[in-house]
């Protein structure tokens, strides 16, 4: 198995990896099993993340230490961005959280992710995050590491990524991680209604909202069926079974901007 081209941000770390057994993106600070200390960190949106806070909530916390140039972290952003979509946009067991170790400005990395995580939300940047970024000892990207509730490092590096289901297996056998929408719970009354046409379907719809990036699918029951991106405005419903579904549309932050009920046929 071929290793990618990593990018790395100082040399230190490039001599580190010509050794044998260390040609690996890793937070070398922070072994498997050992105790990650706590953190806080500010998304460009002005969100602050606190480690010990979401662990304390008993959820999972990974880290994608990455750059704007770095061509594994472009290619593997939309299984990172799919992840965060399908495990609930950090409302549920999994908070995904990006961190840019450059100096980028808020529109640089906002541009990167809409170039590159394709039709899904985007999980929250954190920019010029470099001293985070030496606090675990990365030197390069893309870094992928998984931290437990328990606040123990579980991986360190999540590699290789070819779709989302590695970010899964990485997961411990048993903790009871499951899918969830974003913003589950919410009410349809708390979105303004949409029309979609046609309704009743025979699997196509077509959106009105230019700003919809995908669809978190409902059952009558309310239970999530699936989350499907929207391409050119149209949703394929086709594969579900025919009867009544809630349909919560959200944009590229994962925020739920309508809901729609439609039946299919």
């Amino acid at each position: 198995m071929s290793l990618p081209t990593f990018h790395f941000h100082h040399a230190l770390t490039v001599a580190l990896l010509a050794l044998p057994g260390m040609a690996h993106a890793q937070a070398y600070n922070y072994p498997n099993g050992s105790t990650v200390a706590d953190f806080t960190v500010t998304d460009v949106d002005g969100n602050t993340h606190t480690l010990y806070t979401y662990t304390a909530q008993g959820r999972y916390v990974l880290l994608d230490f990455f750059t704007l140039s770095c061509l594994p972290c472009q290619e593997t952003a939309p299984h990172w961005a799919e992840l965060y979509q399908t495990y609930g946009c950090n409302s549920a067991d999994i908070v995904c959280l990006s961190l840019d170790y450059e100096a980028n400005t808020v529109a640089e990395v906002q541009a990167y992710s809409t170039t590159y995580c394709g039709p899904w939300a985007h999980p929250p940047v954190v920019t010029d995050a470099l001293a985070l970024t030496d606090v675990f000892g990365v030197g390069n990207a893309p870094n992928y590491c998984l931290i437990g509730p328990d606040n123990v490092m579980i991986n360190n590096v999540i590699w290789p990524v070819a779709s989302m289901a590695d970010f899964v297996a990485a997961l411990p056998v048993g903790s009871g991680v499951a899918p969830q929408a974003c913003g589950v719970g919410m009410a349809e009354t708390e979105v303004p209604a949409q029309a979609i046409y046609p309704n009743p379907t025979s699997g196509l719809v077509q959106l009105g909202r230019a700003d919809v990036v995908s669809v978190a699918v409902h059952d009558a029951s309310g239970r999530l069926c699936t989350t499907r991106p929207v391409k050119a405005g149209q949703l394929d419903l086709q594969g579900l079974a025919p009867g009544l579904y809630v349909l919560h549309q959200l944009n590229a932050r994962g925020v739920a901007v309508g809901s729609s009920r439609t039946m299919l046929e």
